[in-house]
């Protein structure tokens, strides 16, 4: 057995600058290894093992100077060389049976410290594998529901301006880091966003005044953002004027469907019930429905289409949530444009060269109002800069069987700096489901200005159009 000092980074246990003993070529619990002596024990483990080697060497020494012929001399002498080796033999044996119980119980010691250590990494193991301090991060701002009962959805507001330029995508980066880390503190069952997830589809020439970043970079940063929820919780988006055609909704081309296939978020599979071609006539969830469950509020089906959705989307979504499976749930809409900021008016005029397609007006006519069971849209869109109120639209009305259906414009691009600000400021909407399966609270809330002390206190929109409780009340 050789001892050795490690002197190499990858030979220190823990990468400590700290010289260590390395006792080599151990035979112990039927491997070879190098056991690695901590440092401070090393003066004894080295006493220990000198002692062990040179009285195995003596011995063995002694063993071998035994003359062969002995007995061929004097049988007394034959019958002393006899004893004596035997007693070599045994004295051998004895030895270095103690060595391998020393060095058995001192490696089975060192490797249940290894592995107490790799446990304690591992709990502080970051999503990309890499190594972080075991203990929780002390969040400056940390949510708690109103009631432990409750369940929450999250609201994403147009992030178009935070995937339009490269200094802009961590704080999109932040939001959907900051929903993953809460997934189960908040009981989140989805995540809403009312798309624009792009500001230009399919563009490689570069408007200085108001992106740096090509269409593939900005579909990457979306995608990159998103991919922290996979796995985890099903982001449910309705695509935006700007997610299609080269900048601005011109055809139905989009690269939607490219970044966003039903396999890449295991999280959709037990809750996507049903999908409708987009306007390519390819399968994607650019027109879906997915549904959750909940012993307090039974059954709820969220349904998301495309931007203007044509009359044979809505024909879909009306047979869909008409069936005998879902006729009893809460239906949430999701279309992009919907609602005017501010104002609330619905939408009449379609501005777009993307044709057919159905304006916020046409959709509430031939969809919402005539079904039962559609409780509440969201949307996104509109905005200009200004106050917060410019960015968020609320308005209530009752359908056709006399039930309040309940309508939220959420539009964070222009807050944050206006057009070509830093994307929104974190905003995001936390729509927490009480438990006595009616009321809904919204609170509008920033990571952003929460992960520090020095900012926290503005982390909160209190305004009446940001802060509110409504209920799902029948006739």
């Amino acid at each position: 057995m050789r001892i050795q000092r490690a002197r190499q980074t990858g030979q220190r246990c823990g990468n400590s600058k700290r010289d260590e003993l390395i006792p080599r070529d151990i035979d112990a619990h039927g491997f070879r290894c190098d056991a690695v002596v901590p440092d401070g024990h090393d003066r004894t483990a080295r006493a220990g093992i000198d002692e062990v080697q040179n009285d195995e060497e003596r011995d063995e020494n002694k063993y071998k100077a035994q003359p062969e012929g002995g007995a061929s001399r004097h049988a007394g002498d034959a019958l002393c060389t006899v004893d004596d080796h035997i007693a070599c033999l045994v004295q051998v044996q004895r030895k270095r049976v103690l060595q391998r119980n020393m060095e058995a119980g001192r490696i089975s010691a060192d490797i249940e410290g290894i592995e107490q250590v790799f446990d304690d990494l591992t709990k502080g193991q970051r999503y990309d594998g890499k190594i972080v301090a075991a203990q929780a991060q002390d969040r400056a701002d940390r949510q708690e529901l109103t009631d432990p009962d409750s369940f929450t959805m999250i609201l994403l507001g147009d992030p178009q301006g935070y995937t339009k330029y490269d200094i802009n995508q961590p704080l999109f980066d932040l939001c959907t880091a900051w929903i993953a880390d809460n997934v189960d503190h908040l009981n989140i069952k989805a995540v809403l966003c009312t798309g624009d997830l792009v500001e230009q589809n399919e563009n490689i020439v570069l408007n200085r005044k108001m992106l740096n970043q090509t269409s593939r970079e900005m579909w990457e940063a979306a995608s990159h953002a998103l991919a922290r929820l996979d796995g985890k919780v099903p982001y449910i988006v309705s695509p935006g004027n700007h997610d299609y055609g080269y900048r601005k909704a011109e055809n139905s081309r989009t690269c939607f469907p490219d970044y966003f296939p039903f396999e890449r978020n295991p999280a959709w599979r037990d809750v996507c019930v049903a999908t409708y071609p987009n306007r390519n006539g390819d399968i994607s969830l650019e027109n879906a429905a997915f549904a959750f469950d909940d012993p307090a509020w039974g059954g709820l089906l969220v349904v998301t289409t495309e931007f203007l959705p044509r009359d044979e989307v809505l024909d879909w979504a009306a047979a869909l949530i008409d069936k005998p499976e879902y006729r009893d749930r809460k239906v949430i809409f999701m279309t992009h444009a919907f609602l005017h900021e501010r104002s609330a008016k619905r939408i009449e005029k379609n501005s777009y060269e993307l044709t057919p397609g159905n304006t916020g007006a046409e959709i509430w006519r031939k969809l919402i109002e005539p079904s039962p069971n559609i409780r509440m849209v969201v949307c996104g869109h509109t905005g200009k800069p200004g106050d917060y109120e410019d960015a968020v639209a609320y308005r209530v009305d009752k359908n056709r069987a006399g039930h309040d259906v309940h309508q939220m414009m959420f539009n964070v691009q222009i807050l944050g700096g206006g057009w070509e600000g830093n994307g929104g400021d974190g905003w995001i909407r936390i729509l927490e489901f009480l438990p006595d399966g009616r009321t809904v609270r919204v609170m509008t809330y920033s990571p952003l200005f929460a992960l520090s002390p020095t900012t926290r206190q503005h982390a909160w929109l209190t305004e009446e159009g940001n802060q509110f409780t409504f209920e799902f009340r029948q006739r």
